[in-house]
């Protein structure tokens, strides 16, 4: 936790939780799980949250030939309103680092994960999350968003999916080292 506070870019962070982001499965590989995830097809929040997840995973296992990323398409998310009412009443303006420590912080805290896997699967599973909050907010940001909302939007994208059924399954299931 101490290097996590102490971390002064997204890559610290991901080193101060494990070595590997994206670890080696036991069954399927990354890419095949984003595939069935982007098949999704539904219109929900959750939905659109588990796409963005897929494309990153993509855009992180898989990147296209030309340098390209997987990026989604410009529509802008659904709660995308939501925090730009957020950003208007907001005038001091979050550093985008200082928020991703403080949610890494609490997902360690908040000891979710104590009764579903060891705390090593923990620590592997939430430094693939910061990766892919990294790519999210990459792509937020060149949509042309303000850093601190881009953060918050990808915390959105990392956290509602970190939590589902579908990521826990991954988590527990595939996640595990021998």
């Amino acid at each position: 936790m101490t290097a996590v506070e102490r971390a002064a870019s997204v890559a610290e962070i991901r080193l101060a939780l494990h070595p590997v982001s994206f670890p080696p499965l036991q069954k399927g590989s990354w890419p095949a799980l984003a595939r069935q995830l982007r098949g999704l097809s539904g219109q929900t929040r959750l939905e659109h949250v588990m796409r963005l997840l897929a494309s990153a995973i993509l855009a992180h296992c898989e990147p296209e030939a030309d340098g390209a990323t997987r990026r989604p398409g410009a529509a802008p998310p659904p709660w995308r309103d939501a925090f730009e009412r957020g950003t208007a009443r907001s005038t001091a303006v979050q550093e985008p680092l200082t928020m991703l420590v403080d949610f890494v912080l609490d997902q360690i805290w908040a000891m979710h994960w104590i009764d579903e896997f060891p705390f090593a699967n923990f620590r592997a599973e939430l430094a693939t999350r910061v990766q892919l909050f990294e790519t999210v907010h990459a792509w937020l940001v060149a949509d042309g968003l303000r850093p601190d909302q881009a953060a918050a939007e990808a915390i959105l994208v990392i956290e509602l999916g970190g939590g589902t059924d579908w990521w826990q399954d991954i988590a527990r299931e595939v996640m595990l080292f021998p």
